[in-house]
């Protein structure tokens, strides 16, 4: 099969449309991961979003969870998910519109954002986040629901915000940090991604999300 592809348009606002052509993703089945599962006996952190099938995105969480590893769930592209699925997941991070997806809710504003973000909650989920672009993102657990504001920056391409956001919140709190902390770091590995173009070459280093976290709160992250 071939590989996988997304092409990215980018406007001139820097907002981005992708289409995805699966290719060999839509190949991945239960024996691959079988395959990995002792590289999941070794790992703290295993990151799931919707590019392979949904069963086996489902099993793959599954056998994540009895590894022991921490399973972050990232839903896009936007598709239904089971309450399994959901309930599998340490932490569920959708944008507005895979929001919408998980839970049939719509998002127009702060409030609405904040009720259904409170709904991942009930419907399963055990920590959740919706991300909303320069607003932010929401946040929900045990501590309750809060907003917490975007850096303030020029965005000039928000290709790969999404990722770098879910893959600093995982490399914060893998390392310990509570869950609002880790909400703040992730903000500014998104923030400092949309400020350059293109996907992987726009995504930080960790001395810079350091900094950048230093900047915005006045404290070591």
């Amino acid at each position: 099969s071939p590989t996988g592809v997304g092409c990215i348009i980018v406007d001139a606002s820097g907002q981005n449309r992708i289409i995805v052509v699966s290719g060999a993703n839509g190949q991945v089945d239960r024996t691959d991961v079988d395959q990995a599962m002792p590289l999941l006996r070794q790992t703290r952190v295993v990151l799931l979003q919707f590019e392979i099938p949904m069963p086996v995105v489902e099993y793959a969480a599954s056998m994540a969870r009895e590894a022991g590893a921490l399973v972050f769930l990232n839903p896009a592209p936007s598709a239904p998910a089971s309450p399994r699925l959901l309930q599998l997941a340490d932490f569920v991070v959708p944008n507005e519109v895979e929001a919408k997806s998980l839970t049939g809710l719509t998002i127009t504003d702060f409030e609405s954002s904040m009720t259904c973000v409170a709904r991942l909650r009930e419907l399963g989920a055990r920590k959740a986040i919706i991300t909303l672009g320069d607003r932010g993102c929401v946040c929900a657990s045990d501590d309750g629901v809060w907003h917490e504001p975007a850096l303030l920056v020029h965005a000039v391409d928000t290709t790969a915000a999404g990722d770098a956001f879910i893959g600093g919140l995982a490399a914060a709190t893998v390392r310990g940090k509570p869950m609002a902390d880790a909400v703040r770091y992730a903000t500014c590995a998104a923030g400092l991604a949309v400020t350059r173009p293109g996907a992987q070459a726009s995504l930080p280093s960790e001395s810079e999300v350091r900094q950048a976290f230093r900047e915005a709160y006045g404290q070591e992250p």
